[in-house]
């Protein structure tokens, strides 16, 4: 059997198989051991955490009965503090409780869940039907105390009396008003105002004294009644103004009384009637002793919870302890197999350590050499599975290594057309040299296309710069325009007497049936008014207009070109201060680039301000 040709892992796997089978067999007997300790250890753990649980839980009870209590004697609120807690963790405790029941492996699981369950329900319940109906009636006892007090304090400020005195001496004066101009009618009315005002006050006393419901609807019927009344004079007296303030001010202090007197003293008394029966409420529910039933039968079924808890608690120590007795012996056992496994592992390791010494002394001698810069040699190795594959690997990398050489060689000269292909998605040199060839490459093609923009601006301000005539001018700017951006026709119109005229043209030829409805019979040239065909469309938009895909026809009826049909157009407005002083027009075979439209509206302004400077001149 020859050895080299299996790896080293399945020689190491061969000299240690019998030892490690050995191994393997007293491990299993251990794990279970250990594990079934670990098991117990954790489940008698987390019993004796429910036990805890569960005596926290009774106490928490225990403190919530007697915070209630206490506030229920005293009427302080700080009884209730020790209640609200205990309210707050009790529910978060037996939810804590049920789950950790819920997870652990137990013969009496159901029956536990169901107790604490039951004991949940229990304690809801006992806040629903006991605490919180005392605890609300107690507050609305020390309520009680507060709205007397409060209802002394309106009757001894005898704000309502002031406002009273204020309403009769302004009913007084009002009723001298009438008598003077001789106003029964308004007398009469006065009379009906005051009575119900005086039917209204002595049936919201009535209630004050007695606390009769007869008297307090009395009191609402002639409240309702008494805005009709003051509608009703204020129609008729609409147009004295005297009258009218002084029924104003009535109404004014009938609305303050309501305010401030009478509606706050009917709102304490019918508080305060509230208060006997939640006294009579608290005496029935505590005569009752439904309280303390429910509260013992939360303490039970915590108690029976508890046992079974207990119960399997003592069993489940004396399996621990048996475990723990047998766990010891493999454990010696474990430690003589380690010992023979340590000793066959150290033969293995010293021959297998000759197998592979040798290869990895040749690759350390091919290593040296690249630390010096040197990748021009390969490495075959051989002895294991695992050497031939570390030669192959290693040879890939002096490949890749290679290739990304001549690339960065390439770089240098200044050719960066040539693209690397990363060996994997960890290629990290690879995409990094093909990200820098490709950043490179488009920062050169931004420098020539800046190069190229700044050239044309130079080239142009030369054809347009100095004193021309107007044709010259345009003629000069159309020919460099239509050569410099490779069109193969192009045409400049100015705009004069509100018309765009045709002033300079490049390989462009008129044909007069194509363009008759267009062409100017006295001058004998093509114009556009502002929205005719795409140049006046352009001019009126004042903005630059791109078509691609022209039809064989299109540029006959729309545009200036019919002798050479182009496939894309370029039309441009020139502006001057914002106002249409002219249209480019050029056509090309090929699609405009960005970058020629770009340059088409930057130079625009300048032929604007020349165009503009030429007509000065005439």
């Amino acid at each position: 059997m020859n050895l080299n040709n299996y790896s080293i892992r399945s020689k190491i796997i061969l000299a240690n198989s019998i030892s490690l089978l050995f191994f393997i067999l007293i491990t299993i007997f251990i794990y279970i051991n250990i594990t079934s300790i670990t098991d117990s250890s954790q489940w008698i753990h987390k019993v004796e955490k429910n036990i805890s649980e569960a005596n926290l839980i009774a106490k928490l009870v225990v403190d919530m009965e007697t915070g209630m209590r206490g506030f229920i004697i005293t009427g302080k609120e700080e009884f209730l503090e020790p209640y609200n807690k205990a309210k707050f963790l009790l529910e978060t405790h037996i939810t804590s409780l049920i789950n950790e029941v819920k997870i652990l492996s137990d013969e009496n699981k159901s029956e536990k869940i169901k107790l604490l369950n039951q004991i949940k329900q229990l304690v809801e319940k006992w806040q629903k039907d006991i605490s919180n109906i005392k605890i609300s009636l107690r507050r609305k006892l020390n309520e009680s105390d507060k709205i007397t007090e409060y209802l002394k304090s309106i009757l001894q400020k005898a704000e309502g009396k002031k406002i009273m005195i204020a309403l009769h001496d302004t009913i007084e004066q009002l009723n001298k008003t009438f008598i003077q101009n001789k106003n029964k009618q308004g007398q009469i009315l006065l009379l009906s105002i005051q009575k119900t005002f005086l039917l209204m006050e002595t049936n919201q006393r009535g209630f004050i004294i007695t606390g009769k419901e007869d008297f307090l609807d009395t009191f609402n019927k002639y409240n309702n009644f008494f805005p009709k009344l003051m509608i009703k004079m204020s129609k008729i007296f609409h147009q004295n103004p005297e009258i009218e303030n002084k029924l104003n001010l009535i109404k004014k202090f009938i609305k303050k009384w309501l305010e401030i007197a009478a509606g706050p003293e009917i709102h304490a008394k019918k508080e305060m009637k509230k208060t006997t029966e939640s006294l009579n409420d608290i005496i029935e529910i505590v005569a009752s002793a439904k309280g303390k039933q429910i509260i013992d039968e939360i303490r039970y079924k915590l108690e029976t919870f508890k046992s079974l808890e207990e119960e399997q608690l003592i069993q489940k120590k004396q399996i621990m302890q048996f475990n723990q007795k047998h766990a010891r012996k493999m454990i010696i056992l474990a430690c003589i197999a380690i010992l023979i496994n340590i000793f066959i592992a150290f033969i293995s390791a010293f021959i297998i350590a000759r197998k592979i010494s040798q290869p990895i002394n040749d690759l350390v001698i091919v290593l040296k050499g690249m630390s010096k810069g040197d990748i021009s040699k390969t490495v075959t190795l051989s002895g294991s599975y695992e050497a031939a594959q570390l030669g192959h690997s290693f040879n890939e990398m002096v490949k890749n290594l290679q290739n990304i050489a001549s690339q960065a060689n390439s770089i240098a000269k200044g050719d960066y057309s040539r693209n690397i292909k990363p060996l994997s998605k960890k290629d990290e040199l690879g995409f990094a040299m093909q990200q820098m060839t490709i950043t490179l490459r488009k920062i050169t093609q931004e420098n020539e296309q800046q190069l190229w923009f700044k050239t044309g601006q130079t080239k142009l301000n030369e054809k347009i710069s100095g004193k021309q005539k107007l044709l010259d001018l345009t003629q000069n700017t159309i020919n460099f325009l239509v050569n410099y951006l490779d069109g193969q026709i192009g045409a400049i119109y100015v705009y004069e007497n509100y018309t765009l005229k045709l002033k300079g043209s490049y390989a462009y030829t008129k044909r007069k049936q194509k363009f008759k409805d267009y062409v100017n019979r006295k001058e004998k040239t093509i114009t556009y008014k502002l929205g005719e065909s795409l140049v006046g469309q352009a001019a009126m938009e004042m903005k630059s207009i791109i078509c691609t895909d022209i039809p064989d026809d299109y540029f006959c009826i729309s545009s200036g070109f019919c002798e050479v049909k182009p496939e894309n157009i370029a039309i441009v407005p020139l502006l001057y201060e914002n106002k249409v002083n002219g249209v480019i027009e050029i056509g090309s075979s090929q699609e405009f680039k960005e970058t020629h439209i770009a340059y088409l509206e930057d130079v625009a302004k300048n032929i604007a301000i020349a165009i503009h400077m030429a007509k000065s001149n005439i």
